[in-house]
């Protein structure tokens, strides 16, 4: 099996799976605000890169299966379309 990838930043994970989906759940509502300058493209990667990271440490005990799952929904959503309201 090879060895679990780095983290994608320092402390990544160390607070837990939940507090990963919330700093994700918090870039959608970035990108929903209209006074924020938080760009669809650069949330949706970056899910990506987390969905992409949790798929190459399946497996492991440090895997957020959670986490994945809410990384790809929320990439497949941008990929569907615009996430801003009205």
């Amino acid at each position: 099996m090879p060895p679990t990838p780095a983290p994608l930043w320092p402390g990544y994970g160390d607070a837990g799976e939940r507090s990963l989906i919330e700093l994700l759940n918090a870039k959608i509502a970035a990108t929903q605000d209209d006074d924020d300058p938080t760009d669809e493209r650069a949330t949706r990667d970056f899910a990506a890169a987390i969905e992409s990271h949790e798929w190459l440490r399946s497996g492991s005990p440090d895997h957020f299966a959670d986490l994945q799952e809410h990384a790809r929904h929320i990439r497949v959503t941008a990929d569907a379309g615009s996430w801003r309201r009205g």
